[in-house]
């Protein structure tokens, strides 16, 4: 598709005409919907000089997608799905399962924990936490036999519950209650379990942390004290998934879409958004392996909890159950469910597809658990490990995004870049003398993933809050930051 042909119309002008909220590519060529790209004129700027809007027309194009599709800020260019993307598809009109479309990390996510003890009380043992959780949350993988993979894949987070990982009310926020419907353990490939054996309970590396820290300010009272947060307490954010597991599902259901597309002559606008049609044998398939590997990811972070629990009361010499150390929220970014929305004033069902995004609902979504059905689904939205993070929750707008957020600040520069800077870099001594203690299993993981190489989310809040997507509810500030 030429570029010349993804002109951009203005759909939601901020009041003060200097910027916009949302932006939108018009239905033209194949394209069966429109995309909307939400951002400021420098998101609009940033996404024209890659390949993002091209990728965003190609998702329009696919069978049976559902519009518009949707590219929250920060977005960027993926395996032909852009990274910061949503797109539905309806079973009824022909639609389709993308494996590109959901991601190689399977239910990759982030957890955000809150505790009843206060930053001042930790910061003296901080050091000491750290070294605890390196050794922990890296290196300590639970080694399941067969029978008991199949169970982690078929019932989530109450699996490591029930096995001394956790207490039941941890289920609650989670999507679900943290295990995925429709999950089949037979799917997933020889190699899948194989590597899914042995890694349960470890973070990974890449992008994935462990953030212990605190909450700096409270932006709405009102919603914090419902969720019972109050400045100066002590939060762990834990960000990980299906670790190699849920990378050969996804990898295997890339391979069956290939034969799927030539089964189904099925047109396709790029060779990496190959699909079967979501009635097929293929879509059943690839979603039961993903249920499956989405409960592999819900019980991996319920491990982590486990033992971010048991390092944080090793660190203050307390008892686990008086640090009052429960999850606020679980928010799910790469994944694909069948959703109910209204769409142009029908109701449908929908395969949502989300790569890059967290799922959001808005207060009185009867998805939503009973605690929570007043308020809405907190969504945790971080940051880098040097600024903040911030916990937001959706607004009614929410609905134009099929229920979805971005899912952290996005990269600024990418891996190789941000290796490619001079040595003399500051970074880890800033942080240093910040007070943030910083650990990794590879210095290089910390050189990729410094402060400067991320967006900053003021910006990303302005959008979101002009578009009435989101709002703040506070803000989280790091004090050590556990890296894979």
């Amino acid at each position: 598709m030429a570029r010349a042909e993804l002109l951009m119309e203005t759909v939601a002008p901020e009041p003060d005409g200097t910027s916009a909220s949302c932006w939108s590519i018009p239905k033209h060529g194949g394209m069966r919907v429109s995309a909307h790209l939400y951002g400021d004129r420098a998101t609009l700027a940033e996404v024209t000089a890659g390949e993002t809007l091209t990728q965003l027309a190609a998702v329009a194009s696919l069978p049976g997608v559902v519009g518009p599709v949707c590219a929250l800020p920060q977005v960027q260019p993926g395996c032909g799905f852009p990274a910061g993307a949503v797109a539905a598809f309806a079973a009824r009109a022909g639609g389709v399962i993308v494996p590109g479309g959901i991601g190689y990390d399977i239910n990759c996510g982030v957890r955000l924990l809150s505790a009843a003890v206060d930053a001042s009380e930790l910061r003296p043992r901080l050091a000491t936490l750290m070294d605890d959780l390196l050794r922990g949350a890296l290196y300590a993988p639970m080694r399941l036999s067969a029978p008991e993979l199949a169970s982690v894949l078929g019932h989530g987070a109450s699996w490591a519950v029930a096995h001394g990982c956790g207490i039941p009310a941890d289920v609650d926020p989670l999507d679900w209650r943290g295990t995925m419907p429709g999950a089949d353990p037979r799917l997933g490939s020889e190699r899948a379990l194989v590597r899914g054996g042995g890694q349960l309970g470890t973070l990974g590396s890449g992008s994935h942390f462990v953030e212990i820290g605190y909450v700096e300010r409270i932006l709405d009272p009102a919603a914090a004290d419902a969720l019972s947060l109050r400045a100066g307490q002590v939060t762990a954010m834990l960000h990980s998934g299906s670790r190699g597991l849920g990378y050969q599902v996804s990898a295997d259901g890339v391979e069956l879409m290939q034969r799927a597309v030539e089964r189904y002559r099925i047109q396709l606008p790029d060779r990496q958004l190959a699909c079967a049609p979501l009635a097929s044998d293929e879509a059943r398939r690839f979603l039961g392996a993903l249920a499956a590997a989405a409960n592999y990811a819900f019980a991996n972070r319920q491990v982590l909890t486990h033992r971010v629990r048991e390092a944080v009361a090793r660190a203050l010499a307390v008892p686990v159950d008086a640090l009052g150390l429960s999850v606020l929220c679980d928010v799910p970014h790469n994944l694909a469910a069948f959703e109910n929305h209204v769409v142009e004033g029908r109701a449908l069902s929908l395969c949502v597809h989300r790569r890059g995004a967290a799922r959001g609902l808005p207060a009185g979504h009867p998805d939503l658990p009973n605690a929570l059905r007043g308020l809405g689904q907190p969504v945790v939205l971080p940051g880098d490990m040097g600024r903040y993070s911030l916990l937001l929750l959706p607004e009614p707008g929410i609905a134009a995004t099929f229920n979805s957020l971005p899912h952290g600040a996005g990269r600024r520069l990418g891996r190789a870049a941000a290796h490619g800077r001079p040595s003399s870099h500051p970074w880890p001594h800033e942080l240093a003398d910040a007070g943030i203690e910083v650990r990794s299993a590879a210095p290089e993981i910390v050189e990729e993933c410094t402060p400067d190489a991320y967006h900053e989310l003021e910006a990303i809040l302005e959008v979101l809050s002009a578009a009435r997507l989101a709002r703040p509810v506070a803000r989280l500030r790091p004090l050590g930051v556990l890296r894979g």
